[in-house]
């Protein structure tokens, strides 16, 4: 198995120089023994990918972005409600305003509630 390891390579081009049985049987050795090491540590074996600080598997990258997504559709909602009551709100004020300029109007005699001065009625 080694020889056809170090055949296949030598083949690709992978190696400038040759290696000898003894050294691809080492770098083969220090494969698996890292293989086993994740695997003994929870990682099942699966390749993770170093993104800054932190390191995640294929697994844990994808709960992490659900994660994140949940959070984000959560601020939206939140962000759409917040904004559903300012333009309540603002339309309630502009109705208030509206109100009270027409109710000055018919104090100052300007106009009927209809819009008509009051002289003509």
């Amino acid at each position: 198995m080694v020889g056809k390891m170090k055949d296949n390579h030598m083949k690709a081009g992978v190696f400038k120089q040759a290696l000898d049985a003894d050294k691809l049987l080492e770098m083969f050795k220090e494969y698996m023994d890292d293989l086993y090491q994740r695997i003994q540590s929870g990682n099942g074996g699966a390749p993770s990918i170093q993104i800054g600080g932190a390191s995640f598997t294929e697994e844990e990258w994808d709960k992490m972005l659900e994660n994140f997504d949940d959070i984000e559709e959560k601020i939206i909602e939140q962000m759409r409600e917040e904004h559903e009551e300012r333009y309540a709100e603002q339309l309630e004020k502009e109705k208030g305003i509206r109100l009270t300029e027409k109710q000055e109007e018919a104090e100052d005699g300007i106009c009927s509630d209809d819009g008509r001065p009051v002289e003509a009625l």
